[in-house]
């Protein structure tokens, strides 16, 4: 069965300054992850999700104003107790601002083109519905070994 895919508008800043910004912020403060989960109805899922995380309040509101996406707190389990502060982008809104950033990403480059074959791997899947299952796991082993390298 085809499933119809929806235009979808997220209000993002047009402004290449702005892209490349975003990109220095995710490049130092960001990172590229898959979660997974189960729906209401039970079928399993995984979500893969951009994200800036820092202490830094007006940063993470400023990338929300250009850029759109889910602000969240979040509190840290230090001895302080400190805040965090998180932009999260996935799906539609991913496939609208990694194609922006994408140019100017340097240390996430890799997990960027990853992100940018996964995006297109779901997209063709859920129009046509063709579905490679093999080709996303080695697409989510690559991102592993690609983020385990700012790890180690």
């Amino acid at each position: 069965m085809k499933r119809k895919v929806q235009e979808v508008s997220f209000l993002v800043s047009s402004n290449v300054t702005d892209h490349a910004w975003l990109a220095g912020l995710i490049d130092g403060d960001g990172s590229f992850y898959k979660t997974n989960g189960t729906g209401t109805n039970g079928k399993q899922y995984t979500t893969i999700r951009m994200v800036v995380a820092m202490n830094h309040k007006a940063t993470i509101e400023h990338i929300v104003d250009l850029f759109d996406g889910l602000c969240a707190i979040h509190t840290t389990n230090t001895k302080r107790q400190k805040q965090m502060w998180f932009w999260r982008c996935s799906g539609d809104h991913l496939r609208v601002v990694l194609p922006l950033i994408l140019p100017y990403l340097v240390t996430k480059k890799v997990q960027g083109l990853i992100f940018t074959e996964l995006l297109e791997l779901r997209l063709h899947s859920s129009a046509a519905g063709i579905h490679k299952p093999e080709r996303q796991e080695e697409l989510f082993e690559q991102l592993r070994k690609a983020n385990a390298r700012w790890t180690a």
